[in-house]
């Protein structure tokens, strides 16, 4: 019997290559989100030091896999095994929340219980050497989260959202339009 962590994964690369095929390979559980993490890095570099837009920018991205599941699962639920949700929704959740607490941590925005559920431990520890290797010359920004002005760090929670609403909306028109066929003369 074929492992359902696998056959999710596999699954949700397929549907992506019917909906992006020259872009779904990004998307591999496996494959690091170069592209997306540079995009992301230089967006935040006049806002945060070099190294934390870096590594705000890398928790933001690698979660990649996890939210095309989400996408792929929202567009074809039809297409997944009960065991293959299971599987998606554990890796999902070992995965996705803690990168999402550090982006929000690094970019100096609180990280807050708002349903409820005592789901936080107060962390006093202090911030971590930076994850990814610098290749980029020294910033001339701020060091101190104090000094970003409070739009900057909204962008930052905009971004995950972003992503998330961007990646349903593209599959949702690939989707129609692969149905309907091209539009206009």
């Amino acid at each position: 019997m074929t492992d359902p962590r696998i056959s999710v994964q596999d699954k949700v690369l397929a549907i992506f290559r019917e909906l992006a095929p020259d872009r779904a390979e990004r998307l591999a559980v496996d494959r690091p989100a170069v592209e997306t993490i540079d995009a992301m890095a230089e967006a935040l570099r006049h806002d945060y030091p070099q190294a934390v837009a870096r590594d705000i920018a890398f928790h933001l991205a690698d979660w990649n896999w996890d939210a095309a599941f989400l996408v792929a699962l929202q567009l074809f639920q039809e297409r997944f095994s009960v065991d293959e949700v299971r599987a998606g929704v554990e890796l999902l959740l070992v995965h996705a929340p803690n990168h999402l607490v550090a982006a929000a941590k690094l970019a100096g925005e609180p990280v807050r219980d708002v349903f409820g559920l005592g789901t936080l431990v107060e962390d006093v520890s202090p911030m971590p050497e930076p994850l990814l290797p610098l290749d980029y010359p020294p910033p001339s920004v701020p060091t101190s989260h104090q000094a970003i002005s409070p739009w900057v760090r909204w962008l930052g929670i905009t971004l995950l959202c972003g992503l998330a609403v961007v990646g349903l909306y593209v599959g949702y028109l690939i989707l129609h339009i692969r149905r309907l066929g091209p539009m206009g003369p």
